[in-house]
C-alpha cells in the first residue's frame, strides 16, 4: 500500500540500493519491494497467495536482476549491470537469455516489452509473468499445469521444476 501511495504521488525514485520516497526519506530494501510487487500480483490476480512468491525463488533466487544465459545463471546488483549484459549478450548473437525475477525468456516474450531493461524491471517482469500464469490457470483450468507450462511444455522439464516450486510454496 505504501508502495503504491508513493508511486502514484510521484515522489518516488528508484536507485541501486532501492526505493526511496523522497519526501519523507524512508528507505524500503529491494527484497521487500520485490516482495510487495509479488502479493499485489497475486491478489490482483487471484493467484494463491504464495505462489508466485515461490516461483521467484526458483526462478531467480530472488534476485531481480539475474540472467540465465545458455544455462549459465549470473547474478547483477543492479537493472543497469543486467541490462548491459543481455545487451551485450544479444549483439554478440546469443538469443537462450532469460531475465529477472521470474525468468522470462527473451526470444519469445521481447515483442511484449519496449526494451531490455523494461523487460528486466521487476515491476514489469513481475506483473508480465503473474498474468502469462493467470492466463493459463484460465486456460488450462488448475495450477499445477499452469506452473509447469509456465515454466516448459516439456513433462521431462516441468515436473522437476513444479516439485521445487510445490517445495518452496510449503515452506511459505
Amino acid at each position: 500500500f505504501v508502495l503504491i501511495a508513493v508511486l502514484i504521488s510521484g515522489c518516488s525514485s528508484v536507485n541501486q540500493k532501492g526505493l526511496y520516497n523522497q519526501a519523507t526519506e524512508e528507505k524500503f530494501d529491494e527484497k521487500s519491494h520485490i516482495n510487495m510487487i509479488i502479493e499485489n500480483e497475486e491478489v490482483n490476480k487471484g493467484i494463491p497467495k504464495g505462489l508466485l512468491k515461490s516461483m521467484v525463488s526458483v526462478e531467480s533466487g530472488n534476485n531481480p536482476y539475474a540472467v540465465n544465459s545458455s544455462k549459465k545463471s549470473h547474478h547483477f546488483q543492479s537493472k543497469a549491470e543486467a541490462t548491459k549484459f543481455v545487451n551485450t549478450a544479444i549483439r554478440e548473437g546469443r538469443r537462450n537469455l532469460s531475465v529477472g525475477c521470474l525468468q522470462l525468456h527473451y526470444k519469445t516474450h521481447r515483442k511484449y516489452f519496449a526494451s531490455v531493461e523494461d523487460m528486466i524491471d521487476p515491476i514489469n517482469n513481475i506483473s508480465y509473468a503473474a498474468n502469462l500464469l493467470k492466463n493459463l490457470y484460465d486456460r488450462y483450468g488448475n495450477w499445477e499445469t499452469a506452473v509447469k507450462i509456465y515454466h516448459s511444455g516439456k513433462a521431462k522439464h516441468n515436473s522437476t521444476y513444479y516439485k521445487k516450486v510445490m517445495k518452496k510454496y510449503k515452506k511459505i
